[in-house]
């Protein structure tokens, strides 16, 4: 049984909820129920992070929710004049949030969020003071794309997109930058796919494949190089990754 010092300590660890706080959860709730009784995908109506703070939704509350899983967090890759929002959405081990990342509540989170609207809940669920705190998602180092939202290859414009803005136009004549963004793309984005450029010979095939990354890369430069395509030593297979930049600008 525990102390009253043990339940002094983990009463201690939930957050302290206030007018704004329960602003927030409501319009996230309406924002929900609005997709629903419209019809339309609850994407569509997700919400941008700064709203929330607007509302007074900070992110160590944001950050409970995740952790909840009461929430998703990802990014908006929608182009103007689409008639539906594309959403990318981060895994639910995921606990960063990213400049102009969106919200929405998971069925679980309108669950949570009816409840404590309707009053009949006053805060998030305590969690036990021995369990492990959710890790923090940080910028991988080629072993952890996953944890990021995926690219996103728009055949129509020949633009590669990522978190939610157009990085580079690709000429319609480079065939082999095209041909893997496609199977990127047809793939949902792996960290690796096989290298698959229509040449007869693989050594020819690996060769092709390391001159397309090479000026792919070449166009993803001005980013920093943080997101960047690679292939592998017998050229059999493509990859991509998000690099960590170190102090100085250069990525590790």
């Amino acid at each position: 049984m525990q102390s009253q010092q043990q339940k002094d300590t983990v009463e201690s660890l939930a957050p302290k909820f206030d007018a704004s706080f329960a602003k927030g959860v409501r319009v996230l709730l309406d924002s929900y129920i609005t997709g629903l009784a419209k019809g339309r995908p609850v994407d569509d109506f997700a919400m941008e992070i700064e709203e929330l703070h607007e509302l007074g939704l900070t992110k160590f509350h944001l950050r409970r929710l995740l952790a909840e899983k009461f929430i998703q967090c990802g990014i908006d890759q929608s182009r103007p004049g689409e008639t539906h929002r594309e959403l990318c959405w981060f895994p639910p081990e995921a606990i960063a949030f990213p400049p102009a990342c969106c919200i929405r509540l998971t069925p679980a989170g309108v669950a949570w969020a009816r409840a404590f609207v309707e009053g009949s809940l006053l805060a998030l669920p305590v969690q036990n003071g021995r369990n492990t705190p959710p890790a923090f998602a940080v910028m991988p180092d080629g072993n952890g794309a996953a944890h990021w939202p995926a690219p996103h290859w728009h055949e129509e414009d020949y633009e590669l997109w990522h978190f939610g803005k157009p990085l580079c136009c690709i000429r319609r004549d480079a065939a082999n930058i095209v041909a893997i963004l496609r199977a990127f793309q047809a793939a949902a984005w792996p960290p690796l796919i096989a290298n698959s450029l229509p040449y007869d010979y693989r050594l020819v095939r690996a060769e092709h494949a390391r001159e397309a990354v090479k000026k792919l890369n070449r166009r993803l430069r001005h980013l920093g190089d943080i997101l960047h395509f690679y292939v592998t030593d017998r050229g059999d297979k493509i990859g991509w990754e998000m690099r960590a930049p170190s102090r100085n600008g250069v990525t590790k």
